[in-house]
């Protein structure tokens, strides 16, 4: 089970709180690939993903420097911050076993399961809202693409 009462997921929260505004977001230069939100019927949605160039290929997993955050779209055009997102590409990490956080070994993304994305290892965290299916699965029923 991972901590979710330590220091790291403390600063990973620390470090994206001011991220609920997306405008912060843009202006620090995440931004949104493709803008599609990424729903799956019985798993629940990712939402959209902003990802960071830096921050995504760095092969770092710093807290303090998430890859990915995600965003829920809102009824009334705002978005919500759900998550963030750690993305290792393979051909840096290297092959299985993959990279860990709080306990937590990263899912594989290898394949026809990579997204159109080079082979990767990821590990979406649902730090700012909360996740049914726990909260570091891939998904969350709770949250939903209009």
């Amino acid at each position: 089970m991972a901590d979710t009462d330590g220091a790291e997921w403390a600063a990973l929260r620390r470090a994206t709180a001011k991220y609920h505004r997306i405008e912060v977001a843009l202006d620090d230069g995440f931004f949104a690939p493709d803008g599609e939100c990424v729903e799956v019927e019985g798993l629940g949605g990712m939402g959209v993903h902003y990802v960071h160039p830096d921050n995504l290929n760095d092969a770092l997993v710093d807290p303090e420097k998430p890859d990915a955050l995600l965003y829920e779209p809102q009824k009334n055009g705002h978005m919500r911050l759900v998550g963030a997102e750690f993305v290792i590409w393979r051909d840096v990490w290297g092959d299985p076993p993959g990279p860990t956080f709080l306990g937590r070994d990263f899912d594989q993304s290898f394949g026809e399961h990579s997204h159109g994305l080079p082979d990767h290892y990821e590990l979406h965290l649902w730090i700012w809202r909360d996740n049914p299916a726990g909260i570091m699965t891939p998904f969350n029923p709770a949250v939903r693409c209009p």
